[in-house]
């Protein structure tokens, strides 16, 4: 057994104590060195780092709160039971804290955007330990819980702009860190026999009064007001960002001299983009400050344009077989029609040969005359007669002529006489040759209600959907009735319901009804008063099963899934009355956030209801793109539809925490069939035995999912 160290002693404890004091006294000066510039050091640190030295710099300007290395420093800086005034009495304390809520807003504004997803380092990191994944959650974590200070960094900063005691901003330089070091090591070199006299219990700490840089009142102003429109902006607080802007307009002529150049450390620390103001500017509307130059996005760039064209050059395009995929939208305009035209056709060719369809108004450029006409028949007959052309192509090609053909009448002439010079026929049908079916006329509107109105009683009992008649011509056919097999009733409905009669006279009398009203939903009724008029019919002809609130909660679970069918198949397209669409839809989004919240303290019975329709509410949340309140569902609601849409509403949310929470989850589910496991089964053959138990969600699964999302047009309902 080895022997356990012996614990340090007291003097090992101070020397590792003055030893880790100077290391990030050396972190500090080095991070003055250059200008205390976020920007730069977050090329180089992440925020682990940033955070730990963040830490030391407040526990250095509040040695009295004995900040330990992991304590939380946002506990100081944003102390509520403590005055401002009180709390920031010192040069270095104002500044420690307000750089501190300057850095928080920072990371909250670049949090904003997609984090780069760490990679695995080994096949199964469910299983298996990752450095690298677990280096990637820590920062991860961090930068939540610092992004949830953001508010209390806004109030501060708010505060400090607020104080008209602040005149100016003191930062400490270099020497402020090294100091004491430098000192120590002077008086270490100037006599050996002194090393005993230094006290070794000293520990060594910044010296706030050697000369610090001064920021003027309204440069840190202008800083200020800077970092918090960014803020607000990221955040879509628009007229809170334009407040601020504002400020920053009417303070920007009565900046330093030097503001924002390389003469001075206080300049370089002032560095704002003027064309980032002008930015903000332009999206404001506003005339930005005197020296800010606006770049509109749409002003004409200057290029170089030839005075004339190389018609030899264009000549050797045109019989090239190079592909012309990307055009320069800048270039075009400046162009002469001809090369123009050019572009055009070998840019068409190829979008042709591929399938995709063109444009009238570019079939009106490319047919304006017999001479692009022609020439653009030539392309396309010199690619289909190329060797390297496949197959799938030559036909595509083939199709567009022939339609071309049918279409433009210039085109048609043009193609025929190609056809007669080369001796090859091109056009393989003529609009003379297509023969159309005879259609019969509708028959007259009569018709269809002597049809409807009348009848045997077994006709007018298929076609009725009022149980006052139903009834009786039911009791008139007796057992000649057999239900129909389509009379399907609905699975919410049925299984817990058609049991419960089995074996007794009035079963199929029931069971017709409730087919009955599975069929109104299916044909999709015009709005939701018959359905729920022959529905609640149905409950009284149930008798006292009816009165059981079971049975009532699964017929109004029922209406909601009917109402989420027919809205799924209306949308995209709307009814003509758009309003009433729009309407159905806020209802509806009510109806469903409010069965999806009301999840979590559900009785089983009632839950199981609610997931066996969970892919309409899935289909209606995805293209209605509730993101955020997909991830917030109940984890009670457990589906292969929901964790399906949780993996796509991952990719469509700016929070990190839900994304980690799917990544963890769902997805290493989709995952987990990619990676081998060596240690598995295998079968005679070598080949290794996956287990598809762990599979999110399965194939049929899958594609009734895609059957229900609109991904055309994703609908947004605001309050």
């Amino acid at each position: 057994m080895l022997n356990e160290s012996p614990p340090p002693d007291e003097g090992d404890l101070v020397y590792r104590r003055c030893k880790s004091a100077k290391l990030w006294m050396c972190a500090l000066a080095s991070f003055a060195s250059i200008d205390w510039n976020l920007e730069h050091l977050k090329e180089s640190c992440n925020a682990l780092q940033l955070k730990a030295l963040f830490n030391r710099l407040i526990h250095f300007c509040f040695p009295e709160r004995n900040l330990g290395i992991n304590d939380d420093a946002g506990v100081v800086v944003f102390d509520r039971f403590q005055e401002i005034a009180s709390r920031l009495n010192k040069p270095e304390r104002l500044f420690a804290a307000w750089f501190y809520a300057m850095w928080i807003l920072k990371m909250d504004v670049d949090g904003q955007f997609p984090e780069v997803v760490a990679k695995p380092s080994v096949s199964n990191p469910a299983a298996t330990y990752d450095a690298r994944l677990q280096s990637a959650e820590q920062i991860r974590n961090c930068v939540i819980e610092h992004r949830q200070k953001s508010k209390d960094a806004v109030d501060l900063l708010e505060q400090l702009l607020a104080l008209d005691s602040i005149r100016e901003f003191n930062v400490p330089q270099m020497d402020a860190f090294l100091g004491d070091i430098f000192k120590e090591f002077e008086e270490e070199t100037q006599d050996l026999a002194s090393v005993s006299a230094i006290d070794p219990n000293v520990i060594p700490k910044p010296n706030f009064e050697t000369p610090l840089v001064v920021l003027n009142k309204v440069d840190w102003r202008i800083l200020t007001n800077h970092t918090l429109l960014c803020y607000h902006f990221a955040y879509n607080n628009l007229s809170k960002a334009e407040n601020l802007l504002v400020q920053i307009v009417a303070d920007w002529p009565r900046r330093s001299e030097g503001f924002g150049t390389q003469n001075s450390m206080a300049d370089r620390m002032t560095y704002i983009n003027p064309q980032e103001i002008g930015g903000y500017c332009i999206a404001f509307e506003m005339t930005p400050p005197e020296g800010i130059q606006l770049t509109a996005a749409n002003r004409e760039q200057e290029i170089f344009m030839a005075s004339e064209y190389d018609d030899e050059w264009i000549k050797k395009l045109g019989e090239s077989d190079c592909t012309m995929l990307a055009f320069d939208s800048l270039f075009a305009p400046k162009m002469s029609p001809k090369l123009s035209l050019d572009f055009l056709i070998e840019t068409k060719r190829e979008e042709m040969a591929y399938g995709s369809l063109i444009m009238p108004e570019e079939r009106r450029v490319i047919c304006a005359n017999e001479t692009s006409v022609r020439k653009f028949i030539e392309i396309l007959l010199r690619r289909m007669s190329n060797i390297r052309t496949r197959e799938s192509e030559r036909m595509q090609l083939g199709v567009f002529i022939q339609l071309f053909a049918f279409l433009d009448p210039l085109f048609a002439m043009e193609l025929a006489k190609i056809e007669k010079a080369t001796g090859r026929a091109l056009t393989f049908l003529s609009a003379e040759s297509v023969q159309f079916p005879p259609v019969d006329p509708l028959p007259d509107q009569s018709v269809f209600k002597d049809i409807l109105s009348g009848g045997p009683a077994y006709w007018r009992l298929l076609l009725s959907y009022d149980v006052n008649e139903i009834k009786p011509l039911f009791a008139q056919l007796g057992a000649k009735f057999k239900l129909p097999y389509w009379y399907q009733p609905s699975k919410m409905i049925g299984e817990v319901l058609l049991p419960a009669i089995a074996g007794q006279q009035c079963y199929e009398y029931i069971a017709m009804l409730l087919g009955k009203l599975e069929a109104l939903a299916k044909i999709g009724f015009v709005d939701a008063t018959q359905w729920t008029e022959f529905g609640n019919d149905c409950v009284k002809e149930l008798g006292a099963i009816g009165r059981n609130q079971d049975v009532q909660m699964r017929f109004t679970y029922d209406a909601v899934r009917v109402k989420l069918d027919k809205w799924i198949r209306n949308f995209p397209s709307a009814p003509s009355e758009a309003g009433a669409f729009l309407n159905a839809t806020k209802n509806l989004q009510n109806i469903v956030q409010g069965l999806v919240q009301t999840s979590a303290t559900m009785p089983s019975s009632s839950l199981e209801t609610v997931i066996s329709m969970l892919l309409q509410i899935v289909a209606f949340l995805i293209n209605t793109a509730e993101w955020d309140f997909i991830l917030k569902s109940s984890p009670k609601l457990k589906s292969p539809f929901l964790d399906i849409a949780k993996v796509l509403a991952a990719y469509m949310t700016g929070d990190p925490v839900m994304r980690k929470k799917v990544a963890d989850e769902a997805w290493w589910k989709i995952m987990h069939v990619t990676f081998e496991d060596p240690s598995g089964k295998r079968r005679n053959d070598g080949s290794s035995v996956r287990d598809r138990t762990n599979l999110l969600i399965s194939r049929p699964q899958f594609l009734q999912l895609l059957r229900v999302i609109k991904v055309s047009l994703i609908f947004i309902v605001k309050n």
